[in-house]
């Protein structure tokens, strides 16, 4: 992923994934889908909720190796099929800290370009997000499962 840092309040990325926008898309929003790749390292989901429409509600909480819980929570502002995802974002280590997360997702044909941003509303809360390991990481998670999901479809299909 390449990350940017084009003003105080904003980080935004560039990824491109080795599968159709539909299905990132459905990976992306579906939670049978969710619970593989949320975490980009060796965390645990422990709770996860998705409701993902306008108005809707996510909620997950995932523990780490070493027994930290960390959860994320979010309404989702903007949801247009295989395109867009607009959501607030929360972390509930940092209470005062709000954010929105931008996912938009282009066609590449059997691959997808998706632009990412999170805006804070304060360059004091942007301030908190000091490492981009974690999206990143978790976004290459994201880019293996789709191409052994989309392996392991295809192996089926042989039968």
């Amino acid at each position: 992923m390449e990350i940017s840092y084009p003003d105080e309040v904003t980080i935004a990325g560039v990824q491109e994934f080795a599968a159709p926008k539909e299905l990132v898309f459905e990976v992306f929003t579906q939670p049978e889908h969710l619970k593989q790749t949320l975490t980009p390292f060796d965390e645990k989901i422990v709770a996860l909720e998705f409701d993902v429409r306008p108005g809707g509600m996510y909620d997950y909480t995932f523990v780490t190796p070493d027994g930290k819980p960390y959860r994320f929570f979010g309404q989702y502002l903007e949801v247009q099929k295989s395109k867009k995802l607009i959501s607030t974002w929360h972390f509930s280590g940092w209470d005062s800290v709000e954010a929105v997360e931008t996912l938009d997702f282009h066609d590449l044909g059997n691959q997808t370009l998706m632009n990412y941003q999170l805006r804070f509303r304060t360059p004091e809360g942007r301030a908190h997000m000091s490492k981009v390991d974690g999206v990143e990481a978790g976004y290459l998670k994201v880019n293996e499962y789709l191409i052994n999901l989309q392996k392991d479809n295809n192996d089926r299909r042989i039968f």
